[in-house]
């Protein structure tokens, strides 16, 4: 993984002799003999070429260029920008109307409007323009005119269109918009004011398809499959037909497939029987999806994923022998504790790489994290509880929905609330690399005097 994100980065000496060094120190606190540290040096090296496979030119679109979109739409009030490519490697960003149907797999023709390439959007925003070059795209399309050719997956539009009409048609706005964003990873009915509300007090992530959203479904998932007459093997295989289906529908946001490739691991080795721990099917899965695709390493979206993860797990262990002790004692404290360790440890890792992608520091995103994560968390079970019962029995459901209104204005009060606290956010900040890697280094370093302090090991940690 060190060597992908190294060749991925583009720094060929610096970037790989760093990644080498850091695998051949790693084995050796793992106790590995220097056979097993060769093989960490050389798989770093392995993964640097791998990584710097990935093309990077540069391409400037003619007239009549023609495209498919890639990635679902991001949909807002008053516009969608979706990424398309011509399947040779030129890969552009169109910003459109919102009411255009431009369904995954669907080939647009392109004309008119205002074509840019990444050096001109830099005189304006280089920090944009960064951010669109680490996504792979080489230039920008504002307000073409736009011809579509519905593609093969047309089907599965349909199926995602009914299922947006069919929320809309339970809930009221602004409560359809938020459950749409929870249930589908589909934001065009919320308005600017409320993303930029959540974003200010760095909670816009609960307003995704997030690695939390998934884990809840899958338990849900889980939970129902449990009711089935079902051994062990056709169980897994159910509920991972269950939660791949519903990422591949929702548009399989990276989160989830990450989400999912963790979450199928580990029901691989527990109907294995096997002893594996949790960080190491988080590496492995992580691992999975860059040797797959190795230009995730540079999304923003992956690696905020990956590092609030990281940092969840880090420091839950970290603090495992005073959660211990205080679960001894009873009482609230333990919960507390470990819901403030998960919304402490990704927000510990995560606010540098926020600021470095865009610019923007929240500095009330670890109480809003505490109280709007479990809030939503709720919500999204009980929205899917709704839908399932208004099908069923109306009343039923309407009176679950009314529930739902109120986690839904409590998230609305509390993050405006928030958001209006002077100095609650910081915009139009950058940070350099260098200060990004010195951050890592610095928690890596106090991270390992924490352990030394408690007497500890990575290879307890790690186990654990």
């Amino acid at each position: 993984m060190g060597g992908i994100a190294a060749g991925t980065a583009g720094w060929p000496v610096g970037a790989m002799t760093a990644a080498v060094v850091a695998a051949a120190t790693l084995a050796h606190q793992a106790g590995l003999t220097r056979p097993g540290m060769t093989a960490a040096a050389i798989l770093a090296v392995l993964g640097c070429v791998h990584g710097r496979g990935i093309p990077l030119e540069t391409c400037i679109p003619g007239e009549g260029w023609s495209g498919t979109v890639v990635e679902r739409p991001r949909v807002r009030e008053d516009w969608q920008q979706a990424v398309v490519d011509d399947g040779d490697g030129c890969r552009g960003l169109l910003t459109t109307d919102r009411w255009l149907q431009l369904p995954v797999g669907s080939t647009v023709r392109l004309s008119g409007g205002e074509r840019q390439t990444l050096t001109d959007a830099a005189a304006f925003s280089a920090g944009y323009a960064n951010y669109l070059a680490r996504q792979n795209i080489q230039f920008i399309w504002r307000w073409p005119n736009v011809r579509t050719e519905v593609g093969r997956r047309d089907r599965l539009h349909l199926l995602y269109a009914g299922a947006q009409r069919r929320i809309s048609s339970v809930f009221y706005e602004p409560d359809a918009g938020i459950v749409r964003a929870l249930l589908l990873a589909d934001r065009s009915a919320l308005s600017d004011s409320l993303t930029d509300q959540f974003r200010r007090v760095g909670v816009s992530h609960v307003l995704a398809i997030s690695g939390l959203h998934v884990s809840v479904l899958m338990g849900i998932f889980y939970g129902a499959v449990l009711l089935l007459p079902l051994s062990v093997w056709p169980r897994l295989l159910f509920v991972g037909a269950l939660l791949w289906g519903y990422v591949l529908f929702i548009g399989a946001p990276v989160s989830a497939v990450r989400a999912s490739i963790f979450w199928t691991l580990a029901g691989l080795a527990l109907a294995s029987r096997q002893l594996v721990s949790l960080p190491s099917v988080f590496m492995a899965a992580a691992a999975a999806m860059l040797t797959m695709r190795p230009d995730l390493a540079a999304d923003a979206g992956w690696q905020l994923s990956f590092a609030a993860v990281a940092g969840i797990f880090l420091l839950l262990f970290l603090l495992r022998p005073r959660l211990h002790a205080l679960g001894e004692k009873g009482g609230l404290r333990p919960l507390l504790l470990g819901l403030s360790a998960v919304s402490a440890g990704a927000v510990l890792t995560t606010w540098p790489l926020s600021l470095y992608h865009f610019g923007s520091i929240s500095f009330v995103g670890l109480p809003a994290n505490m109280i709007i994560v479990p809030v939503s968390s709720l919500t999204l079970v009980l929205a899917a509880v709704v839908l399932l019962l208004s099908g069923v029995w109306q009343p039923a459901g309407l009176a679950v929905s009314f529930v739902v209104h109120l986690l839904v204005t409590v998230m609305d009060r509390v993050t405006a609330w928030l958001s209006r606290m002077p100095y609650a956010s910081l915009d139009e900040v950058s940070l350099p690399v260098w200060m990004l890697v010195l951050y890592y280094v610095a928690l890596f370093a106090a991270s390992v005097f924490w352990l030394r302090r408690q007497e500890r090991s990575w290879r307890e940690v790690w186990v654990s």
